[in-house]
């Protein structure tokens, strides 16, 4: 969209990073951010709706993160976006999200990596019943079950 229109001294080049369902099990720890910050590039996040809180939490965990670009955006918004990054500023996300907290990502990961209930309430060090609302906050922010979001 931009590419070849502009010359730009502060963009060295954008990373897009597909936060779709299909991919959660990749961005439930930080070892993709990690692995992509050494490339030098502003990462942008382009997030389908049930991973829209996902995005929201490393967004704002992570400076390297300019902008989400959410599914329900306007081609017009999108474009904004992009353009704003391309010169060096931060894009600005309008859209309210209820973001993931840090517990609830520590959760999806361990749920990801198969552990049970009891022993993930372990290693998290706390109880059975805070490890179910946790469970259940992330259903309720993400729109999925943690099933369908699994199974994907």
């Amino acid at each position: 969209m931009v590419a070849g229109k502009y010359e730009s001294l502060f963009c060295r080049g954008c990373v897009f990073v597909d936060f779709s369902r299909e991919n959660v099990r990749y961005f439930t720890n930080s070892n993709w951010i990690e692995y992509l910050k050494h490339t030098g590039l502003m990462l942008i996040i382009v997030s389908d709706r049930h991973m829209e809180p996902l995005a929201a939490y490393w967004q704002k965990e992570d400076l390297r993160i300019q902008t989400v670009i959410y599914a329900d955006l306007s081609l017009e918004e999108i474009n904004r976006q992009i353009q704003g990054c391309y010169f060096g500023l931060k894009g600005e996300v309008r859209k309210k999200v209820n973001a993931l907290k840090q517990d609830e990502v520590r959760f999806l990961d361990l749920a990801m990596n198969g552990l049970s209930l009891p022993i993930i309430a372990r290693e998290m060090g706390v109880e059975v019943k805070r490890v179910y609302n946790i469970k259940d906050a992330i259903r309720r922010k993400m729109g999925i079950s943690l099933n369908q979001l699994f199974s994907a």
